[in-house]
Order: C-alpha cells, then structure tokens, then sequence
C-alpha cells in the first residue's frame, strides 16, 4: 500500500522538483524522475496595452535648466491693467510661450505666438472681456524652438496691482 501511495505522489513530486529547480536560479537543466532533461514551457507575453514606455532619451537629448539660454524681457509699458509684454528676439526660437501667474501663483493668463510683444490679455474678445492686471502678478516667457524644445526660458517678471 505504502509503493503505491509514493507512485501515486511521483508526479506531484516531479513537479515540485521541477519548479523548485526553477526558483532557485540555478543554472543547471532540470530533470525529470528518470533522468532525462525535463520540458519547460513559459506563458505568452500578456497582450499589449493602451500605455506604453518609451525609453529614456540618449544622453545627448537630455538638457538641464544650466544648459539653456536666458529670455531677457523688457519693462512693461504702460504700466496700469493693460501693458504691453516685450523681451528680446532669442537666436532660433519660432515661437514663444508666455504665463502669467496671480498673487497666489495659479495661472492666470498665457499666450502662444511668434512675436516677441503682446498686449495683456491678448486681442479683444467679440464680449469685450479681457484679461487685466488687478493685483501683483508674474510673468515669463519661454522661447521654442522649431522642433518644440525649449531653448530659453527668463526670470520672473513683475506686473503691479493695477
């Protein structure tokens, strides 16, 4: 009774083997009961999904905030709730981003174009409704590049209360 308990158990024993051989990193084939090397499978790669990873850029794409240039601005004229925003032309940038912060350091208003002054708020609006200065505020400007990197990004800009 006991031969035929431990001939019932050999496949779950050979199993056990098998799978401890495999947790325990050895670099050896396993084998089975009888000696000769044992089969393995492994499961199929999951599917794909919507997310994906990118690898890390060479090192050579990877810039810090010390390799880029400087956006100097110039002083908002007139002073009041509607200045004009203006800083210097930045060498092979096509476009510029400009973030006005509030008080309290939320965005407030920005803008996007080619120039290198805009009015406050931007053009008017079909309502009249524009953006104003009505407390402190702060502002920058990041100049792109053509291929969309940033090339340049300026100090913070204050605009008083109006």
């Amino acid at each position: 009774m006991m031969t035929k308990t431990l001939r019932s158990l050999r496949p779950l024993l050979a199993v056990l083997v098998l799978a401890a051989a495999a947790c325990s990193g050895s670099s050896s084939s396993p084998t089975t009961s009888a000696g000769a090397p044992a089969t393995t499978t492994t499961a199929p790669a999951p599917p794909a999904t919507a997310t994906t990873t990118t690898a890390a850029p060479a090192d050579g794409d990877l810039r810090s905030l010390a390799d880029l240039g400087t956006v100097e601005l110039v002083d908002p004229a007139p002073p009041g709730i509607r200045p004009v925003l203006a800083w210097r032309p930045v060498e092979g940038a096509d476009r510029y981003r400009v973030v006005v912060l509030d008080a309290d350091g939320a965005p407030y208003w920005g803008w996007l174009g080619t120039e290198t002054t805009v009015p406050f708020g931007g053009a008017e609006t079909d309502d009249g409704l524009l953006a104003s200065v009505f407390e402190p505020m702060t502002w920058t400007v990041t100049a792109i590049g053509p291929d969309g990197r940033t090339l340049a990004i300026s100090d913070a800009g204050t605009l008083p209360g109006g």
